[in-house]
């Protein structure tokens, strides 16, 4: 049976109710305060520096200075720097040679990548452990890791620590 209009009675009172505008741009006011709060502390979380606590470490004393080294005391160089270190002490020590260009770029895991690529990283963290060994002994002004043209072809170099230098750094990679 369908229901015709005939069927109902007018008594006058509202059946339904109009949607409030107020109701809801109170809703859509209240929702969008809730996210912006929810980004602005997702942003603030992300922008926190995070809290470095700094081990005891040991005075190293250079002549008449006292200098604190902001590294801890055995773990100055990250692994890949120490892996590039033993590299070059053992073919100093071992092969009383320098080490190529493809020794490093193998070494530092990127001998198959691109020529920028491998020059960038070497060039990276070579200057990271020359920055590392400057601050942990300032009175000497010398470059750890330097580099020569290679003797057979000149378009390439060789990279070497200076003896002299080797007892201090096989300290610091034990």
């Amino acid at each position: 049976m369908k229901v015709s209009p005939q069927h109902f009675t007018f008594t006058g009172e509202q059946v339904y109710e109009t949607a409030n505008p107020s109701v809801t741009s109170k809703s859509i006011i209240s929702a969008s305060v809730i996210a912006f709060m929810g980004l602005a502390a997702f942003w603030f979380y992300k922008k926190r520096k995070p809290v470095v606590v700094l081990q005891e470490q040991p005075i190293a004393t250079t002549g008449s200075m006292h200098v604190r080294s902001p590294y801890p005391v055995k773990e100055v160089f990250e692994e890949v720097e120490k892996a590039l270190l033993k590299l070059l002490i053992d073919n100093i020590t071992l092969k009383q040679s320098r080490t190529a260009t493809e020794e490093v770029n193998r070494v530092l895991g990127v001998a198959n990548k691109s020529g920028d690529m491998q020059k960038r990283k070497r060039s990276d963290v070579m200057r990271s452990i020359n920055a590392k060994y400057r601050v942990l002994m300032p009175d000497k002004d010398i470059q750890l890791i330097d580099r020569v043209k290679s003797d057979l072809d000149a378009r390439l170099y060789e990279y070497f620590i200076t003896e002299t230098e080797i007892p201090f750094i096989e300290d610091h990679l034990a």
